[in-house]
């Protein structure tokens, strides 16, 4: 891809030491002999060792892993600085040689010979261009005076930037929300590759092809291909049996690796080394390490060779080095760093290196107080950075005013770290001009996180604008939170291209509010495979509120089992809108007892409608006390469901009052089906105006429930017209108690053809009272069949009434069976109508014991009707005083066929005034004289 270059000396404008231009080339020339290995050789040319591969103890031809070469290929076609990320002896070097072998076999190779080989290149006016500049184990080069993101940037322009780290590096440097290690600068200006041991191994073909033992390969596929041939069992055995065979020498090891741990690159200095093993010796043995025979010893034991490439302890010029597969495996495995090291690494590293100390100290390892002493020591030093992380760690142990006192020092320093997070802390204190000022220092200054609070401060303060064009600068300089707030902002202007737009970068950027919000977007322009995709991302990556969203998905979706993984993943993370999701759901799967846990814990956690949904489901369950306790909890909150259910539950228990007060709470609130209930209950109490205004604000408001208790009101009241607006209204609105009302109201004033359109939309909408009414009018047409037809319809659907007059219609056209079976159904049900005429059936049949049994209970339950029936039926049975009894029951519930009866009765008995006491009451409530000569029962049909 590009030819041979050789290093440029760059001549001129760097001071007085280079004002001849011939001393300047020869100061050039040396700083490359000390700074550059193997100068003007190329990658296809230098040998593995100079590339800092391993050498491989079992000889294994290189096996490609194509995905992962082809990402590494794409990035340097691109001229973008290339980072690849394992686990040591991954075969991260080996996969960069072979992959700049095939892509730049040409380019020259620059292998920097230390840690501050590129900044002494650069001091001495030396610019790399068109070379491959290798930095294996970039962490190496990140100690003080090393590589700087700035130095990153400046390279990538002219040449190709390949580097390796190690995972377990990788994972030390990241950054928290407020503290960045510097380190994490250079590590960002990198396009990062992956390699995991498990998931990016060697095709299977190609391992057969290159090792025909089987036994070998099944090796190579339990340890990996690294491990196996450099030999990474032999490492382990020697530092799982270094504390039995060598004590002294482990804890050299140790040392070295507290060391590396702490946040230090640079090789351990001889004179450290054996304090640092102090504290991993017992102090019998900690003397042997005074001594100089047994200390020897123990150096030997750390640094003789395992194999003839690998030691665990390396020396080098400037001290001793951990094996990096070592240091991997004590990572995972070693505890605490003990705090005596920690003080003896502060009191051992110079200003630069505390920032790495602390940030280890506090981020990794849990020891703020080390860490505050670490920053201390370094901002009273002078160095702002320690300043701003000082102020971080104040604030977080709740000393706001000393984190503002070191955020204000760093700040006048130029910090602008230490400037944004001034601006935030004022702001949380109300200061918001004070906030303002320091944002926009910050921003003003280049801090892209200052630029997105000041946007944020002024969207709240209302300009809009100048929130926009905050966001913006901070987003097009590739703020992740800034390009979600800018998309948020489009979104609510209408600008929903631009917030996807916005959104989409966010993500793809792996920010993962912003693909919660994309999904949500998509989802509101019908894109359901986008809206999965993000939403699945976002909860992959462990956001709850993207789990809950995707729960909402596959519910709808009718993938329950999916819904409830991701809410209990959510909810097991604390997501309290995933509880009460949860409880939900379990409650319609009949899981009463899992409901009722998630809902608790949310209700416990304060959220008011876990708080309503556990009340109903203890009432529910029979529990009214619980039930009332949750709902005032709830209510008490403002939470008007709760308030309407706890009136509800208050109304039933008698309370009327309490019923009134929360009703009405709700009412104020604006729910409509609280001023409905009002209204209902004001009724019930007699004050009819209260109700009206009650119904009348539901009814203004669209409820159509509230249209028809108002229309129902206003007739009561006498105005059929008002009566007649409103049931109209709600008809219209779709409440069919309201059709079947309206058509009653048209009967009544003559508009039959009316009513029968009002009756039967609500009977084709499944009203039984206005199938009812429907065959009545039939009935007076004359049209039979339409009549049975919608009797049956609505004594189908259990409606009793309708069941009574089924059994009439079809005992009047002789179908006795047909009206035994409905007048039983309808008497089975309660309805006395339904007892007296199936006794009068059954008489006619014969069945005098049937006759007795139904009339009986229909006499027991009031029915006029049947108490005068079984008043004939004693007198019948010459029982003359029963009868008088029960026709005297009767008559006196106004019954005139009774109060006729009675008279005759009398008369037969002699008492002929009161025989015509009792006519005279029969005749005056309109019944025709009586015929003493034809005593029967009345059989009332209706």
């Amino acid at each position: 891809m590009a030819a041979a270059a050789a290093l440029a000396v760059v001549v001129g404008g760097v001071g007085s030491l280079w004002s001849k231009g011939r001393e300047q080339r020869e100061a050039a020339r040396g700083a490359i002999r000390r700074n550059v290995r193997r100068a003007g050789t190329t990658v296809a040319k230098a040998e593995l060792s100079d590339l800092r591969v391993h050498t491989a103890v079992v000889e294994v031809p290189y096996l490609p892993r194509a995905a992962k070469e082809r990402e590494v290929a794409e990035h340097l076609q691109a001229r973008l600085p290339v980072l690849i990320v394992g686990p040591s002896m991954v075969g991260k070097t080996r996969l960069a040689a072979a992959v700049v072998a095939q892509e730049l076999p040409d380019a020259p190779l620059l292998l920097p010979e230390g840690p501050t080989a590129l900044v002494d290149l650069d001091k001495a006016g030396v610019l790399p261009r068109d070379h491959v500049i290798w930095l294996d184990d970039l962490d190496r080069f990140l100690a003080r005076g090393g590589v700087t993101a700035e130095m990153v940037r400046l390279l990538r322009q002219s040449n190709w930037l390949v580097a390796t780290l190690r995972a377990h590096e990788w994972a030390r440097f990241q950054p928290t929300d407020q503290l960045r290690p510097r380190e994490w600068d250079v590590l960002s200006a990198f396009k990062r590759v992956l390699l995991d041991r498990d998931r990016d191994r060697p095709d299977g073909d190609d391992l057969r092809r290159a090792i025909p033992d089987q036994d070998i390969r099944d090796r190579i596929n339990r340890t990996g291909i690294g491990e196996y041939v450099g030999a990474a069992q032999y490492v382990q055995d020697r530092l799982t049996m270094g504390e039995h065979d060598n004590p002294c020498g482990h804890a050299l090891v140790l040392g070295a690796s507290d060391w590396s741990r702490a946040g230090l690159t640079r090789p351990v200095p001889a004179t450290v080394l054996p304090r640092l093993a102090q504290p991993h010796l017992t102090t019998r043995r900690r003397s042997e390490l005074e001594d100089r025979d047994k200390y020897r010893d123990a150096l030997d034991w750390a640094t003789c060779e395992i194999n003839p490439t690998v030691s665990l302890l390396e020396p080098t010029d400037a001290g001793y080095q951990l094996y990096d597969y070592a240091l991997d495996q004590l990572a995972t495995t070693q505890r605490a760093i003990p705090l005596e090291t920690w003080q003896l690494i502060v009191d051992e590293v110079d200003i630069e290196e505390l920032l790495s100390v602390g940030y280890q100290a506090v981020v990794n390892h849990n020891v703020p107080s080390v860490a505050e002493q670490v920053f201390r020591k370094a901002a009273d030093a002078g160095n702002t950075m320690a300043m701003y992380n000082l102020g971080v760690l104040l604030e977080r142990r709740g000393d706001a005013d000393g984190a503002e006192t070191w955020w204000r020092k760093a700040a006048d320093a130029g910090n602008t770290n230490a400037m944004n997070n001034l601006g935030a802390l004022l702001e949380r204190r109300g200061d918001a001009d004070g906030a303002e000022t320091w944002y926009r220092k910050a921003a003003d200054a280049g801090n892209t996180n200052a630029m997105n609070n000041l946007g944020a401060l002024l969207e709240r303060r209302g300009d809009a604008d100048g929130a926009e064009t905050w966001y913006r600068k901070a987003a097009d300089a590739g703020n992740t939170n800034a390009m979600n707030n800018l998309g948020a902002l489009l979104e609510r202007r209408g600008d929903a291209d631009g917030a996807e737009t916005w959104y989409r970068k966010a993500a793809d950027a792996d920010h993962i509010d912003a693909m919660v919000n994309l999904g949500v977007l998509l989802g509101e322009r019908g894109d359901a495979d986008g809206v999965e995709a993000w939403w699945r991302k976002a909860a992959d990556a462990g956001n709850t509120d993207a789990m809950v969203n995707f729960g909402v998905l596959l519910g709808e979706r009718g993938d329950a089992d999916g819904a409830e993984t991701w809410w209990r993943k959510a909810a097991d993370a604390g997501h309290t809108l995933a509880m009460v999701n949860l409880g939900v759901l379990l409650e319609r799967r009949g899981d009463a007892d899992g409901a009722e846990t998630w809902y608790r814990k949310a209700a416990d956690a304060g959220i008011t409608n876990a708080m309503n949904n556990l009340g109903v489901l203890l009432e529910r369950r029979g529990d009214a006390d619980g039930a009332e306790t949750w709902y005032r909890k709830a209510a008490d909150a403002d939470h008007v469901d709760a308030m309407v259910n706890l009136a509800v539950l208050l109304d039933e228990r008698g309370d009327a009052d309490g019923a009134e007060t929360w009703y009405r709470k709700a009412a104020d609130a604006g729910i409509t089906n609280a001023m409905v209930n009002l209204g209902v209950l004001l009724g019930e109490r007699g004050d009819a105006d209260g109700a009206e205004t009650w119904y009348r604000k539901a009814a203004d408001a669209d409820h159509t429930k509230a249209m028809h208790n108002l229309g129902a009101l206003l007739e009561r009241r006498g105005d059929a017209d008002g009566a007649e607006a409103w049931w109209r209204k709600a008809a219209d609105a779709g409440d069919i108690a309201a059709m079947n009302n309206l058509g009653v109201l048209l009967e009544r004033r003559g508009d039959a053809d009316g009513a029968e359109a009002w009756w039967r939309k609500a009977a084709d909408a499944g009203n039984t009272n206005a199938m009812v009414n429907l065959g009545l009018l039939l009935g007076e047409r004359g049209d039979a069949d339409g009549v049975e037809t919608w009797y049956r319809k609505a004594a189908d659907a259990d409606h009793v009434d309708a069941m009574v007059n089924l059994g009439v219609l079809l005992e009047r056209r002789g179908d006795a069976d047909g009206a035994e079976t409905w007048y039983r159904k309808a008497a089975d049900a309660g309805n006395t109508k339904a007892m007296n005429n199936l006794g009068v059936l059954l008489g006619e049949r014969g069945d005098a014991d049937g006759v007795e049994a139904w009339w009986r209970k229909a006499a027991d339950a009031g029915n006029t009707d049947a108490i005068n029936n079984f008043g004939v039926l004693l007198e019948r049975r010459g029982d003359a005083d029963g009868a008088e009894t029960w026709y005297r029951k009767a008559a006196d519930a106004g019954n005139t066929n009774a109060m006729n009866n009675l008279g005759v009765l009398l008369e037969r008995r002699g008492d002929a005034d009161g025989a015509e006491t009792w006519w005279r009451k029969a005749a005056d409530a309109g019944h025709p004289p009586a015929m003493p000569s034809h005593l029967r029962p009345r059989q009332r049909r209706s």
